[in-house]
């Protein structure tokens, strides 16, 4: 024990916490791989697709889309973007955006995220409390 050095002790806790990252990012992937082949349910839209109903009154549409289903759904570059989320009540487009963890919030959620679109859709729709959805100039 007398002949490890100061750098060699440090080498040795450096391996071990490159093992330890390692594996709590495998243990990540596998989790993640899972969850994408896990059955989605009824109200997860998939690419195309999309899910009506009327909520409290108000008519709901969401879905995601695989085309440029917004007319400016596009990158700087001028590129249409893969699957584009969308919700909109009564007519109006609600702005939905896809956290990294693939769950969703919107401006009028903004501190909230929902599992998925519908549900962002009818939060949205009951704290707009009747008031009608206005579109956000940029």
């Amino acid at each position: 024990m007398a002949d490890i050095r100061r750098r060699d002790l440090l080498k040795l806790a450096a391996t071990g916490v490159v093992a330890v990252t390692g594996v709590a990012g495998g243990t990540q992937l596998v989790t993640a791989t899972r969850s994408q082949a896990a059955p989605q349910d009824h109200n997860h839209s998939t690419a195309d697709e999309t899910f009506e109903e009327v909520y409290r009154g108000r008519r709901i549409e969401c879905g995601v889309s695989g085309a440029s289903h917004h007319h400016d759904r596009r990158t700087a570059l001028g590129v249409p973007l893969a699957a584009a989320p969308f919700v909109r009540i009564d007519e109006a487009e609600l702005h939905v955006m896809v956290n990294a963890d693939g769950s969703y919030t919107s401006v009028v959620n903004h501190y909230k995220s929902f599992r998925t679109l519908t549900d962002v859709a009818r939060a949205a729709v009951d704290d707009l409390n009747g008031a009608q959805l206005l579109p956000i100039r940029a």
